[in-house]
């Protein structure tokens, strides 16, 4: 491994580290979304290579995410959201398969949404915390 490739793991690394576990949710769903972006693009230009590489990829983090849930209710927000990963989940694999564009630009809406809803939320417990609150807690 080259050094640039170390300095550039190792950036990685702490660029994680100092975020809080929020932010690292947040920067997940960034990770979809771009994978997807670049599924998208593989598939218009015929690179099947690239576009079952931007798919694999989204697939991981979104194993990552349904990890991440703590189910303990049936009714709460970790399910729906389990619920939701394993259904963009099944209907990736369908795109990549029947090359459908269509479901992987589906498939990123619904991410696109939640992200979305994700950051606002981020955002709305950040103006609430006060100072000592938000240090303790990791969100600034």
């Amino acid at each position: 491994m080259t050094m640039s490739k170390l300095y550039s793991r190792a950036y990685t690394q702490n660029k994680y580290l100092s975020m809080s576990p929020g932010q690292i949710i947040l920067a997940l769903y960034d990770g979809v979304l771009s994978s997807l972006e670049q599924a998208v693009y593989a598939m218009d230009e015929g690179d099947i290579a690239k576009q079952g590489e931007g798919i694999q990829k989204a697939l991981r983090i979104l194993t990552e995410l349904q990890a991440s849930l703590k189910t303990q209710n049936e009714d709460d927000i970790s399910t729906s959201l389990f619920l939701l990963y394993d259904y963009v989940s099944r209907q990736l694999v369908y795109a990549n398969l029947h090359d459908d564009r269509d479901t992987l630009m589906y498939c990123g809406s619904l991410i696109q949404e939640v992200r979305d809803g994700w950051a606002e939320m981020l955002k709305t417990q950040t103006t609430q915390l006060s100072p000592e609150d938000s240090e303790s807690n990791g969100y600034l």
